[in-house]
């Protein structure tokens, strides 16, 4: 009897051993093979007292960095995890602003105008749901209007409606695809207007 309580117990102990290795989240590592991002921000305002007028596009495109894999990397956890790449960045505004001295005056305008590229890091933000779904979260630059007059921070406010939900199967393949995009209103003060962003990530999992 001793014996035989002894082997059960053996294997009882295997089976449990094996049903927690198939529960057992999988921890998945990626580099990133392309990344391409854009997002554009479109506004426009008029101050309260009708004397100034403005109405503007801010654009941003990028692009992976090219020769900098090691920096083109990320990680799906039991919790979650953040794919990051090292991007090459071209901001561009268009505005044209008016101004007058009153409200039955015309209003007389200029132009504003800025384009330059840079560096810089983003990516996505993971994090693992119920139902073996993955949440998708944007995590790159933003198209900012930063020399032309005009909204602040519109995109950073916007982000927890650019997210997007996957099945988990999808990033256990060898090549993932992963594509955020959308289109927004906002209001602001005296401005409104649309934000629109698009990201697309191919992945090679390790």
């Amino acid at each position: 009897m001793g014996r035989f309580l002894g082997v059960f117990a053996l294997i009882s102990a295997l089976f449990a051993g094996l049903a927690g290795a198939a529960t057992a989240p999988k921890s998945l590592s990626y580099k990133v093979r392309s990344a391409t991002v854009s997002a554009r921000l479109t506004y426009s305002g008029v101050s309260t007292d009708a004397t100034q007028r403005t109405s503007g596009t801010a654009q941003l495109t990028a692009r992976r960095a090219t020769g900098l894999h090691a920096r083109s990397k990320g990680s799906l956890t039991a919790a979650g995890g953040r794919i990051s790449v090292l991007l090459r960045l071209k901001q561009t505004e268009r505005a044209t602003l008016g101004e007058r001295a009153g409200p039955s005056d015309p209003y007389v305008e200029r132009q504003c105008a800025d384009t330059r590229a840079r560096n810089a890091t983003g990516g996505v933000l993971l994090k693992r749901l119920a139902g073996g779904r993955v949440e998708v979260r944007w995590a790159f630059p933003h198209a900012v209007a930063m020399i032309c007059p005009g909204p602040v921070n519109v995109g950073k406010r916007l982000e927890k409606r650019m997210a997007r939900i996957y099945p988990a199967s999808r990033f256990a393949v060898k090549h993932p695809t992963i594509t955020l995009s959308g289109t927004t209103p906002f209001e602001q003060s005296v401005f409104s207007g649309t934000y629109r962003w698009r990201a697309t990530l191919v992945l090679t999992r390790r």
